[in-house]
């Protein structure tokens, strides 16, 4: 139980010091390395606003463009079965999208462009986490 509260105190640690960055090279390394769910967070909770949400969602798909090419070589992935699903993926993600998009283009305020790029943000970040653990799996298996 200490070890577990240890963990969670240095993990907030850890957390909350990426999430103070104030230069461009600061906010650079915050984009390429705090948890997408960080920095959703830090975007909502901000007063001044470091980073755009697009920022965040082209730093979710640098990830996501990663860890694909990462699995892709490993010699114990069938490729094109990985391709194959990372095109179905694709379209999945395309329509959903435009779903997205759908629900609120025709909606004046502020709130509605952060809501869609929140959307979008996530479905990336969880294909990103899908294909860690992917990687893990394997890792774990070699």
């Amino acid at each position: 139980m200490k070890l577990y509260k240890l963990f969670a105190v240095l993990f907030m640690l850890v957390t909350a010091s990426t999430l103070f960055a104030q230069t461009e090279d600061d906010i650079d390394s915050l984009l390429r390395t705090a948890p997408i769910d960080s920095l959703i967070y830090e975007y909502s909770v901000g007063l001044e606003k470091k980073f755009d949400l697009v920022d965040v969602f082209d730093e979710a798909d640098r990830r996501l463009n990663h860890i694909y090419n990462e699995l892709m070589k490993r010699r114990a992935v069938n490729s094109d079965m990985l391709k194959t699903a990372q095109r179905n993926w694709i379209k999945y993600r395309d329509a959903e999208f435009q779903f997205i998009t759908s629900q609120s283009e025709d909606k004046e305020g502020t709130m509605y462009p952060i809501i869609r790029w929140n959307q979008k943000i996530r479905i990336v970040s969880h294909r990103v986490d899908e294909l860690e653990a992917y990687n893990i799996f394997l890792l774990a298996n070699e």
